[in-house]
């Protein structure tokens, strides 16, 4: 499959974007949110969006050593894609990605 191009906002854009997003924990969300604004102006397929969110999310978890951040957080990815693509299609085929990943998983 043919997966459109994404292109992602300016920096401060991603982070005003991701600010909306709730996650109940700034000390968390800023170096999260920060890590992938420094990814601005980057341009990747959805298959290549959902692999750059997790790896930003699996390097917060080490981080933070807490590997439970790294599940909940992965479940968040959806919102993530909902408020960094502007493309509704390229939208769809990262939550569509996402989703079959997940049903992967728990197979």
């Amino acid at each position: 499959m043919d997966y459109k191009i994404v292109i992602l906002p300016k920096g401060e854009e991603i982070l005003t974007r991701l600010n909306m997003i709730w996650l109940g924990d700034e000390v968390m969300a800023e170096p999260l949110y920060q890590s992938i604004a420094n990814e601005a102006g980057r341009e990747m397929d959805a298959s290549g969006l959902n692999l750059m969110l997790v790896q930003k999310i699996s390097v917060l978890a080490q981080r933070q050593q807490t590997p439970m951040i790294n599940v909940l957080l992965s479940r968040r990815i959806p919102e993530f894609i909902d408020v960094l693509v502007d493309d509704k299609e390229a939208a769809a085929q990262a939550k569509e990605i996402y989703e079959d990943a997940m049903k992967k998983d728990e197979d």
